[in-house]
């Protein structure tokens, strides 16, 4: 009987040991995502299938964000330590899951909220962005805003806009300007360049002659 005790307390406490050791990892593991992030984006998703749960990992995984489940004491303790501000009640409301942008900020907000388009269960609760807490309705307005990729090829088109118009009034300009010379030869306004350069016969002629002396009178 004694021994069968003591096989007990021996399992619980080595148990409990694991448990404490497995509880410091996870939150090392938190403090290092917390301080290397972009963003974090707190989301639900109680009662969402292991199957749709793992498309909704894959997804986030192509844009480089991590997806992490913890109890909510180890977020507290590891966004504290990480320097972030505490997080709000209600971005903590019921199980959270943690999408962790490690590339783009946007990425985390934008595949979570198109996600719980289909699926119901996983939905925003609040954000981490720009070193502020945000809370559920501020979150949702990151997934409407434009992804990296798009800023930038706005930006190019913006720098090109002024090259491009300046190419057209030239363009403009000089097809103008032919089409102009084009009707003045049609209509015969155009001068030959021999016509204005070299002189009339006649003219020469006139210029050769000397003209006849007066008669003297006696």
């Amino acid at each position: 009987m004694r021994s069968q005790i003591e096989r007990y307390f021996f399992t619980l406490v080595h148990t409990m040991a694991i448990t404490r050791q497995k509880k410091e990892q996870i939150l090392s593991e938190l403090i290092d995502s917390f301080k290397n992030a972009k963003s974090v984006v707190f989301s639900h998703y109680k009662g969402t299938s292991v199957k749709d749960i793992g498309e909704l990992r894959n997804k986030l995984r192509s844009e480089q964000v991590e997806f992490k489940v913890a109890k909510k004491t180890l977020i507290q303790r590891a966004a504290k330590e990480a320097g972030m501000e505490e997080i709000p009640a209600g971005s903590m409301d019921g199980p959270i899951g943690l999408a962790i942008a490690m590339g783009d900020e946007i990425a985390p907000a934008r595949i979570i909220h198109d996600f719980g388009k289909d699926h119901e269960t996983v939905a925003i609760t609040g954000a981490w962005f720009e070193s502020k807490m945000m809370n559920a309705a501020d979150a949702k307005t990151l997934a409407t805003l434009p992804t990296r990729e798009q800023l930038l090829g706005q930006l190019v088109g913006l720098m090109m806009s002024p090259v491009a118009g300046f190419h057209g009034v030239l363009n403009n300009v000089l097809t103008g300007f032919v089409r102009v010379c084009s009707e003045l030869e049609k209509k015969g306004g155009a001068v030959p360049v021999e016509a204005v350069s070299t002189p009339a016969p006649a003219a020469e002629a006139a210029a050769e002659t000397p003209s006849e002396e007066a008669p003297k009178s006696e």
